[in-house]
């Protein structure tokens, strides 16, 4: 029995110690945070000191009331002020107003005179003629006995001067304390009475405090001004608990495995043996139970915490769950959301419904996804819709069934119908719009459901529905990105197969002239021949849906001037040509340099009258090839070149042309890590010059 009460006391003063710990990491300077603190610290060493002197000297104990009733005034300082500090709240309508303020305050000097002679007499007896052990005069007794009346007026003040809905911020701080208090008041009375002090309530003071200290604990998490930030996740609560619990049951399995080896006769060893291992299977097949896990969480979350929630670690799993973060997670997004919000709540399967244009709820998808022979029929009552469009609410089956008159105008038969299991309709809110809604299954565990879990269902729904709008805009755009690249590709491929009309149509013109000179017939076959290829190849890229290009190559300068003359030749005036170095070649696709020069040499043509010149030059310097195109038409202003030339569908020729060749040009220039500059003057012609990096000469392609 010795060994347990000295256990008890080492308990108590390991516990103080780590919530002594707790209160000074968390500290921040506030008055009650420093009283609570020393008041833990005294504690550690009240315990400790009780816990040696039980295996020394009896009459050594006795001594040791200078600790306690050190512990004792701060204790007490410490709920003065926390009256204190509800009058002051009080101001702001948080507590009552004590009814007996003054009065209370006028305790402090008093606290400080008895302790004061509880620390003198039991260091030096021999003042007040005491004897080193009680006595029933013994002062020390009745000082002690004070002590504990005044905690206990102390703490029922506070209790009972604060609001019935703040209690719960205070209520296992007074359960505590006052179940020390109330204790050591029977000890020391029982003490006055019989001249001494009883032993066994003495050695049991340990696991008393052992067992007051969790509910101090809880009271101060609630209280964070009272020690700056401590914290109890309750993921350690639960853990704690578990282990605590499982340790207890081990505990007490051990010992009636004990009883039965010891008085089972024959068969007692083996039925110890067959009771254990059935004890150990059955706690493990409690500790893996859902069901048992989920109704302990809600049993914590209701009565031993101010709130349900832990908001901080509810967002961040839900954010990291939809950013699949937290492990690899195969579900689509959409899943995910009617996953991530059963699992805030503890349903085991729920349904996603988004509004369409038309105002209807389109089925979308389930968790756990359903099998083709499973999936549900969509009601067709909107009254859903609606009453969700108005009022925005979650809706709780449960109690729509049992209060219909709450939700007016609501009707829920036809989903019944369909979703037996239904237990919450969250709806999910985008800039205060409806754009869709989750039902969720009930759970294993039944659970109340009240406005803290509304609140955050509502705000988890916001969430999801920013994450699914998100989730359809970005389809959209891919979508749209497919479209617009197909445009853009037709638009190309117009452009060039215009420039190959204007082309013919320059064959057809002087055919009627000039269709006996055989020059201009090798010539028509010529540019016919090559606008047959250019079509070929226009129509199958138009086919394929991308622009097919040949693998970019060492091309020569000289073999796509060739080209260029023989694609323009219709035009006027005549293309003419000049390179620095026959040898000149870039790495790059001919085709493509050969179609986006022809669509600037033709603008350069169209641009100047026919006497006038175009003229196109390769040269090379020490960093750029450079290609020039330079002619003595129109020009432009500066304006002009800066706001419109490089601007796609942004032209000059009204309906005969569509203003993407310059754009087509510089992008496909950028693309090879060169630059177009312009320099043009109204009336004088334009100069464009195309920088273009360097290459090696290599072998021809032509």
């Amino acid at each position: 029995m010795l060994e347990s009460s000295v256990l008890g006391y080492f308990a108590a003063s390991a516990l103080y110690l780590v919530l002594s710990i707790l209160l000074l990491t968390s500290w921040r300077g506030r008055l009650q945070g420093a009283l609570l603190v020393i008041t833990a610290l005294l504690s550690v060493l009240w315990a400790a000191s009780n816990g040696y002197s039980l295996g020394v000297d009896l009459l050594y104990r006795y001594q040791l009331l200078a600790l306690e009733a050190a512990k004792n005034i701060f204790l007490c300082l410490f709920l003065l002020r926390l009256l204190s500090t509800s009058n002051t709240e009080n101001k702001t309508g948080e507590l009552a107003e004590p009814t007996s303020k003054d009065s209370i305050q006028r305790l402090k000097p008093v606290i400080i005179g008895v302790g004061f002679l509880v620390i003198l007499f039991s260091q030096y007896p021999e003042l007040a003629t005491l004897s080193a052990d009680f006595t029933s005069a013994d002062p020390r007794i009745l000082l002690m006995m004070a002590f504990n009346i005044i905690g206990l007026l102390l703490i029922e003040q506070l209790y009972r001067n604060t609001r019935p809905e703040q209690r719960w911020a205070v209520r296992y701080l007074c359960f505590g304390f006052g179940a020390l208090f109330v204790y050591d008041f029977m000890m020391y009375a029982k003490a006055g009475l019989f001249g001494t002090v009883d032993e066994q309530i003495w050695n049991a003071r340990g696991l008393v405090n052992v067992a007051v200290i969790p509910m101090i604990t809880i009271s101060i998490a609630r209280n964070p001004k009272w020690s700056g930030d401590l914290f109890v996740s309750r993921t350690v609560v639960f853990h704690s608990t578990a282990l605590v619990g499982a340790g207890i049951y081990l505990l007490l399995m051990a010992t009636t495995g004990f009883y039965i080896r010891e008085f089972g006769g024959n068969w007692g060893e083996i039925g110890q043996i067959a009771f254990i291992t059935a004890s150990i299977l059955l706690l493990i097949i409690l500790l893996s139970s859902g069901q048992i896990r989920a109704a302990v969480k809600v049993f914590f979350n209701k009565h031993f915490f101010s709130y349900k929630y832990e908001y901080r670690e509810e967002w961040i799993k839900l954010n990291r769950y939809l950013a699949s973060m937290d492990r690899q997670v195969n579900e689509p997004l959409i899943d995910r959301c009617i996953h991530a919000l059963a699992d805030i709540i503890g349903s085991q399967s729920g349904h996603l419904w988004i509004i369409q244009e038309s105002g209807e709820a389109e089925y979308t998808a389930s968790w756990p996804p359903l099998y083709v022979d499973q999936v549900v029929v969509t009601p067709t009552e909107s009254s859903l819709v609606r009453f969700l469009t108005e009022t925005q609410w979650v809706v709780e089956v449960p109690e729509y069934l049992e209060t219909p008159e709450m939700y007016k105008g609501l009707n829920l038969d036809e989903w019944q119908s369909n979703f037996q299991k239904l237990w919450l309709v969250v709806p999910l809110l985008h800039q205060e719009q409806l754009f869709g809604f989750i039902a969720l299954n009930k759970p294993s565990v039944p659970r109340a459901i009240n406005w803290e879990d509304h609140d955050l269902l509502k705000t988890v729904g916001i969430q999801l529905a920013n994450h699914l709008v998100l989730l359809n805009t970005s389809e959209q755009l891919s979508s749209s990105r497919q479209f617009e690249a197909y445009n853009r590709l037709s638009a190309f491929v117009v452009h060039d197969l215009k420039n190959l009309v204007a082309q013919l149509s320059m064959v057809v013109t002087n055919a009627e002239k000039h269709k006996t000179n055989p020059e201009f017939i090798d010539d028509a076959m010529d540019t016919l021949s090559h606008a047959v290829d250019k079509m070929s190849r226009l129509l199958s890229q138009l086919k394929k849906g991308n622009i097919e290009q040949k693998p970019d190559r060492s091309v020569s300068l000289e073999a796509i001037f060739d080209d260029l003359i023989v694609q323009q030749k219709s035009m006027k005036p005549a293309l003419t040509t000049e390179l620095s170095d026959p040898d000149l070649s870039l790495q790059t696709n001919h085709d493509k340099l050969t179609a986006i020069l022809g669509h600037l040499i033709q603008n350069a043509q169209e641009a100047t009258p026919d006497n006038g010149t175009v003229k196109i030059v390769g040269s090379q310097n020490q960093s750029n090839t450079m290609i020039e195109i330079i002619d003595t038409g129109t020009g432009m202003d500066q304006a002009f070149i800066r706001n419109r030339l490089f601007k796609p569908f942004d032209t000059t020729k009204g309906n005969a042309g569509m203003g993407i060749g310059v754009f087509e040009a510089q992008q496909f220039v950028e693309s090879l890590g060169g630059t177009i500059q312009v320099e043009s003057t109204p009336g004088e012609g334009s100069h464009f010059t195309i920088f273009l990096p360097q290459h090696s000469p290599s072998t021809e392609v032509k």
